[in-house]
Parts: structure tokens; sequence; C-alpha cells
């Protein structure tokens, strides 16, 4: 039991054990949940406006086209058709050119509902790093959303554009010093398509941590979770396959193979970056809950309420109106020479003090004196 006990308090001093017991405190799971709903409304808005825009200015490339779709694929299995079946078909991506009135407020639409996913985001990290954020206009909130949007949607296609240019650039390399038809060579190939990856999500993800949601870590720590996040994401842009080849066999769960791997891959995505930015921010350990922490909890009304004017003096927070546990005060702290030695004498075991009561004399009863006598 004291190896176990030992373990147990070296996970929860341990980097990666306080940033889970973040994620946990902060709701991570449920905030997961929430920003999936979002975002089952806002891929197919962000899709559509992100593939219009491209069509429109690199349409005809395409090499180009065609390797960002398959991003699209790799990405978001099942939901683009790219000769292997799909939900929807490049075509259906395409928004109409209606112009009028119509078609401004079409567009509006689609761009705010694209970047309400954003702004879910956004508060969900700010979650994991415990930012209290000052009141933002609406205004500069939308516009930080779109330009978190945008820089999504650039990153999807300079990692399809530089994909494209590593393979070339190593195929020329190989042909170059004649290793073309090395059996190496396609294994070389793929690993320099990952790191070109690699690098690109974590871009993405430092703006997400950075820019997005405002946080502002040491720059070793965003770089750190960063790449972490990238790998992770990168995991599970391997393990989309294998997701959408176990739904699909499934009779039941077939015919709604797409959604269910659009839900269970954005919900793992959004956990990762979550986790990763609870990781990021290297929290303190949280500390045991104890019953001497717990207060006003057998009381009634036991939470802070208008309707009972006494809580209101209860120590609570002004934001959310959660009960702050109760701390006890902390001993004085002394430094240097003084303070060790203050430290050192109240280890040692200290003599009771406490006043010696004299002894009482024993009184016999009357019955053994008289028969003595």
């Amino acid at each position: 039991m004291d190896g176990v006990k030992k373990l147990l308090e070296w996970w929860k001093n341990s980097r990666l054990g306080r940033a889970m017991a973040r994620y946990g405190k902060a709701n991570g799971a449920l905030l997961s949940g929430g920003i999936t709903y979002s975002a089952l409304f806002s891929i197919f808005a962000a899709l559509t406006i992100s593939f219009t825009v491209f069509m429109a200015i690199v349409g005809n490339n395409t090499a180009l086209r065609d390797a960002v779709l398959e991003s699209l694929d790799t990405a978001l299995p099942g939901i683009v058709d790219t000769g292997d079946g799909g939900m929807l078909a490049p075509e259906d991506l395409e928004l109409s050119t209606a112009g009028g009135v119509v078609g401004i407020i079409a567009v509006l639409v689609l761009i705010n509902t694209a970047t309400t996913v954003m702004a879910a985001l956004r508060t969900g990290i700010r979650a994991m790093f415990g930012i209290l954020a000052p009141k933002e206009s609406p205004v500069m909130g939308k516009l930080r959303d779109l330009l978190g949007f945008v820089g999504l949607a650039l990153a999807v296609v300079l990692t399809s554009a530089l994909g494209l240019a590593a393979g070339a650039l190593g195929t020329a390399l190989l042909e170059v010093i004649g290793l073309q038809d090395a059996p190496f060579a396609g294994a070389l190939l793929r690993g320099l398509g990952f790191v070109v990856a690699l690098a690109m999500d974590t871009l993405v993800f430092i703006l997400i941590y950075r820019l997005l949601a405002g946080a502002r870590p040491p720059r070793r720590d965003l770089v750190l979770g960063s790449v972490v996040a990238a790998i992770g994401a990168g995991v599970l842009r391997v393990g989309g396959t294998t997701l959408v080849s176990s739904v699909s066999d499934n009779p039941l769960l077939a015919s709604f193979a797409a959604i269910i791997t659009l839900l269970l891959w954005v919900n793992l995505a959004v956990r990762i970056t979550l986790m990763v930015g609870a990781f990021t921010a290297n929290p303190p350990r949280v500390p045991d809950r104890k019953m001497e922490m717990i207060t006003h909890f057998h009381e009634c009304p036991n939470y802070v309420t208008i309707t009972a004017p006494e809580t209101l003096e209860w120590d609570h927070d002004p934001i959310t109106g959660q009960i702050r546990p109760h701390q006890a005060e902390p001993d004085e702290y002394w430094g240097g020479l003084v303070g060790w030695g203050k430290r050192a004498f109240q280890r040692q075991p200290q003599p009771d003090t406490r006043p010696v009561e004299p002894a009482q004399p024993i009184k016999r009863p009357q019955q053994d004196s008289e028969s003595r006598s």
C-alpha cells in the first residue's frame, strides 16, 4: 500500500497529473461536448465558405485542388467524397453565386455559423489556463474568431501546398543522387510529408493558444505544448481511417457513419486541444478536498442567493457565485538562520508544560475505621 500511495503522490505532483487535474476541475469533458456540438453546425458552413474562396482563387490548379481535398478527407474522414465515397461531393461545397441582398445575407450567416465554434473553443482554452479575460466588445470578439477561422483555413491550404512542394523537392533530390528506385525512397518521402504536417500543425496550435485564446505562456511552454498537440493531432489524423472503417463495418451505424465519425473525431480533437492547453499552463497541484474545507453545505440554502441576503456575506467568487473552500491561516514564515532554527525547534518533541494538579488525599470509608477499632 505504501508503494501505491507513493506512486499516486508522484502522479499528483507530476506535470501531466497536475494538467489532468486542471482539465477535470475545469469541466474539460463537458466543455469538449459543448464545443463538439457547436462544431457540428460550424464545420459545414466553414467548408462551404473556405472551398468557395479557394476555388475562386486557385481552382484552376488541379493538383493543389486534389491535395486540399485529400487533406480534408484525412482531417474529416468520410465527409468529402474524394473517389471512395463520402457525404458531400466537392461541387456541393461551392456556394452559388447568387448576388444581391440574399447572397450577402447568406454569406454573413455562413460566416457567423462558421466562427461560432471558434468562440466556444476560446472559452474552453481560457478555462484550462484559468484566465479571467476582460470584457470584450462583440465586434472585436467576432473579429478574433474570424481571424482564427481564416488562419485555420490557410493552414489547410499551406499544409497541402507545402506537402506537394516537399514531395516534389524530395523526388528531385533522390533523382539527382540516383536513389529514386531505392526501397526506402517511398518511406523517406512519406516521412518528409509527416514532418511538414507536424510543423504546420505546431504553428496552428500556437495560433490557437496565443492569438485565439489570448493566453500568454512562456515561449518554452508554448512551443512544447504546441508540439505535443501537433503530435496528438497527427496520431488522430492517421487513426481516422481506422475509425471510419470500424464504424462502417457496424451494420447499425453504417448509415450514419459520416456523422458519427465527425462527432467522434471532433470530440477527440477538442479533448486533445484542451488537455494540452492545461499541460501548457503547467498549473499547480489541486489540493485534496478535505471535510474542513467544505463550508455551508448542510445549511439551507447552501449556495449564495439574493433570496437569503445573509449568504452574500459568505466567501465566494463574485463572478461564478461558487463558494470558496475554507483555507487555514498559514503559519508565519521566517527565512534565513532564524527560520531554520525555529523550524528545527518545532520539529523537536515539546515537553508537557501543563500544571500538575496536587494529589488528593484518599478518604477511607468509615466502616473500615470502625472495624479496626
